[in-house]
């Protein structure tokens, strides 16, 4: 192997490695268009550079609305897309044997109807692939804790009144943690709590980030 293959290597290596998101706001800038569609380019290069100057990270997107980041680190991003909406992104490392490069993205983008209910997907860091989201998450379960107490009756009333699953999903900055919240009740009306109240209270569970996966 001569020295201009070696060189040739090297370079192809660095360029591989370049392209690869590292940081959160490389990979927010280098996001495909269709994950959050109503944002232009510009958008996406303005606000980290708003927050990076101290001044309010607010944009108006291609709906006519605002969307503002309000919160950016070194692998974390938080952005307020509407009123009753938001997305997040997190650059997550995976393990040196990994097949798929030094790390992932993750995304979470949530909406506030009658609860909060989120969705996260995973992609590989240069946005070219979407991964199987179950190889990263697996979706812990929120038991109802009744004693041999509770009737047949309540236990039936109890799992009508709770069929409807919402779930909220939210990283940590400050570390790779996602929070896991059982957000059922917020879509329930006063009765319905009322009576809920001696059975059942809102969970959250926090996972950690191994081995390459939650």
């Amino acid at each position: 192997m001569n020295f201009k293959t070696l060189s040739l290597i090297g370079f192809l290596a660095l360029a591989s490695s370049t392209l690869q998101a590292q940081t959160a706001k490389e990979a927010f800038i280098a996001m495909p268009d269709s994950l959050l569609p109503y944002l232009t380019k510009n958008n996406k290069l303005d606000m980290p550079d708003f927050l990076a100057s101290k001044m309010p990270a607010r944009v108006k997107n291609k709906l006519d609305q605002i969307t503002e980041m309000k919160q950016l680190t070194s692998d974390y991003l938080f952005l307020q897309t509407g009123e009753n909406s938001s997305f997040q992104l997190k650059v997550l490392p995976l393990p040196a044997t990994s097949s798929i490069g030094k790390n992932l993205i993750a995304v979470i983008c949530t909406v506030n109807g009658p609860a909060s209910d989120s969705q996260i997907s995973f992609y590989t860091s240069d946005w070219k692939k979407k991964l199987p989201a179950n190889n990263y998450f697996k979706q812990p379960s929120f038991p109802l804790q009744l004693n041999d107490t509770v009737s047949l009756e309540i236990r039936t009333r109890i799992q009508e009144i709770l069929s409807i699953p919402f779930t909220s999903l939210n990283f940590t900055p400050e570390n790779s943690d996602l929070l896991v919240s059982d957000s059922r009740l917020e879509y329930l009306d006063d009765e319905s709590k009322t009576f809920l109240e001696p059975y059942f209270t809102p969970a959250t569970i926090t996972m950690k980030w191994k081995d390459g996966k939650y």
